[in-house]
């Protein structure tokens, strides 16, 4: 529903106060003509967010369909309070020398069918924690699921040895 995922957006981008919004260009708030004008967004929802500052995100779904690029630069740490899940052939682009940092062990990024992770000169980290999932997992079902990693540092984790998981999961279900 178009209107749920406006107000989740508009949600989204309130609380992340470090990232300009790439409609209206403010940092944590939005101007009338954003508002009004966030329809652009629902096609590219969070893509072209550059991080200034420290900043948090919570579980996102991404199912749009498109490319989305976040850039995180040195110095700045994204820190992500649960599962990034990916589906409908999307394309999560992250880049800019930055930190990623692991909250909790739901904290990871879902890759479903025909979806994309590209990970580019970030580094991943878990600040010394045990993590019962991987920061990484693919969910195919008779398709493909792409991880591009590049320059790219996983730091400081460890996945609980009875789970029989790693950092990086590929599950692949044929029917």
């Amino acid at each position: 529903d178009d209107e749920e995922v406006k107000n989740m957006l508009l949600e989204t981008l309130s609380i992340l106060p470090a990232m300009e919004c790439p409609e209206c260009g403010e940092y944590g708030g939005h101007t009338d003509d954003c508002v009004n004008n966030v329809e652009n967004l629902i096609s590219n929802p969070l893509d072209g967010m550059t991080l200034t500052a420290d900043a948090s995100i919570g579980a996102q779904k991404l199912n749009y369909g498109n490319t989305i690029t976040w850039t995180i630069p040195s110095g700045i740490t994204l820190t992500i309070n649960g599962t990034i899940l990916l589906q409908n052939n999307t394309k999560l682009v992250i880049t800019g020398g930055g930190t990623i940092r692991r909250n909790t062990s739901s904290t990871l990024f879902d890759i479903e069918d025909t979806c994309t992770l590209n990970l580019d000169g970030v580094v991943v980290d878990g600040e010394n924690k045990t993590f019962t999932y991987p920061v990484i997992q693919t969910t195919a079902d008779n398709k493909v699921s792409t991880i591009i990693i590049n320059d790219t540092t996983f730091k400081d984790m460890t996945i609980n040895a009875g789970t029989g998981r790693g950092v990086i999961t590929i599950f692949c279900n044929s029917k």
